[in-house]
This record gives C-alpha cells, sequence and structure tokens, in this order.
C-alpha cells in the first residue's frame, strides 16, 4: 500500500512498483525475494558490490548445482536457495564475485578458492556432506576429484560469465 501523499513511497513500495512493472530485459523478483534483497542492500551484513544481480546469479547457480548434485550422487542435494543457511549463500556469492572479477579463473582456481574459504570456516576433508560437522568430500585438489564434481565447478563458472556478461 502507498504512503500518504505527503510522503516519499518507502524503499519496500518502490520495490514492490518495480517489481510489478519490471523493466524491460529486466529480471522480475517475487514480492518476497524483492523485500528480502531490499532488506539485504539496506540494513543487512551484505557487501556494497552485491547487488540484486549477483544475487540472481548466485540463486541460479546454487539451483543447477542442486540439479547437478542429484545426477552426480556426490554429496546430498541441498536445500533450495530459499532455505540454505546465510553461511552457503555467502558461500555461493563469494564465487559469483570472484569469477565476475576474474575473467581468466579456471574451475580449477575456483575449485580451489572455495576451499580456501570453507577450510577458513572451518570445514574439514570428510567421507560425507555434513553441515553439522562442517565435513565434505570436495575439500581436496581439484584433479583428486571425480569428473562429475569437477563439472559443477566448471558449470557454476559458466553460468556466472554468461549471465554477469555486460556484452551481447
Amino acid at each position: 500500500m502507498m504512503g500518504k501523499s505527503s510522503s516519499a513511497p518507502s524503499a519496500t513500495e518502490r520495490v514492490a512498483a518495480n517489481v510489478c512493472q519490471p523493466a524491460a530485459g529486466a529480471y522480475a523478483l517475487s514480492a518476497r525475494d524483492a523485500n528480502v534483497l531490499l532488506f539485504l542492500k539496506e540494513e543487512g551484513p551484505i557487501k556494497e558490490e552485491w547487488d540484486m544481480s549477483t544475487e540472481i546469479i548466485a540463486k541460479v547457480c546454487h539451483e543447477v548445482n542442486r540439479v547437478l548434485t542429484e545426477y552426480v550422487k556426490d554429496v546430498p542435494v541441498q536445500a533450495p536457495w530459499e532455505e540454505v543457511t546465510e553461511d552457503m549463500r555467502t558461500s555461493c556469492i563469494s564465487g559469483v564475485l570472484l569469477t565476475m572479477n576474474t575473467p581468466d579463473i579456471t574451475a580449477a582456481d575456483l575449485h580451489a578458492a572455495w576451499m580456501k574459504e570453507r577450510i577458513a570456516a572451518g570445514w574439514t576433508v570428510g567421507l560425507i556432506k555434513s553441515d553439522t560437522h562442517k565435513t565434505h568430500p570436495a575439500l581436496r585438489p581439484y584433479e583428486e576429484l571425480p569428473e562429475g564434481t569437477k563439472l559443477k565447478d566448471k558449470v557454476f563458472r559458466a553460468i556466472v560469465r554468461a549471465m554477469g556478461s555486460q556484452e551481447e
């Protein structure tokens, strides 16, 4: 609902208006997603260089990774983007930002950066992935990973390059 005519629309009202009538070529967000992103941008622990497009790219990467994980069967399939922990979202967003800011990054480099970030957060290599115990079987050098697991890094990089590119 719009505010009184004597006051400017609230940030939520401005986002809702853009969601209902997105600009040509823009991604249409649900009102819920728009409110979450607005909160994160204005009040949450989000870095200034993170923007809606980065969040959308991270969400797509996460959801495609879920599908590949089901196919590869290397770790348990993660929950949908809306249900994962803030730690997992931040990890995915970090990978997107790294890929966008490092044009020549390889899938192996991306995996090494992910390993470094996970280890710094207290994760260790383990036979199974466990959020509770912070173990993950992919916390090992890229060359030692099964091809299906390597594929997830390659696809992540490809999605970021395709969606994050300003070129036509």
